[in-house]
């Protein structure tokens, strides 16, 4: 799992650990706190929180317009598993659909 390790709310590394050797890490390196952000898409300097990553710059365009500012919070993004899950429900609702119209269909023609 991927760790952030936090002082003075600014990631200051991100590690490969699990559960136990990150916090071991965090304790004898004198780290604030150590969060799971595996599902964060976050880097070294970004914020944490309030219980919340943010971007720690604005993020610009080539003709410097901002895209995203600074502070904005980090969306978690969703697990292979949940992206599974949403496709199989999306793919059931489909095919309902599609039993449906064919029984209309079918139906219709009689």
């Amino acid at each position: 799992m991927r760790y952030a390790l936090i002082k003075n709310n600014i990631i200051e590394n991100i590690i490969v650990a699990d559960y136990t050797m990150a916090n071991m890490i965090g304790n004898q390196d004198g780290y604030d706190e150590v969060i799971n952000c595996d599902n964060y898409p976050v880097s070294v300097e970004d914020i944490y929180e309030d219980g919340s990553f943010l971007t720690s710059k604005d993020y610009v365009d080539e003709e410097g317009r901002v895209l995203i500012p600074k502070r904005t919070v980090i969306q978690r993004d969703t697990t292979s598993e949940e992206k599974y899950s949403m496709l199989k429900a999306e793919n059931t609702n489909m095919q309902e659909i599609i039993d449906q119209l064919l029984i209309d269909c079918l139906m219709g023609g009689e």
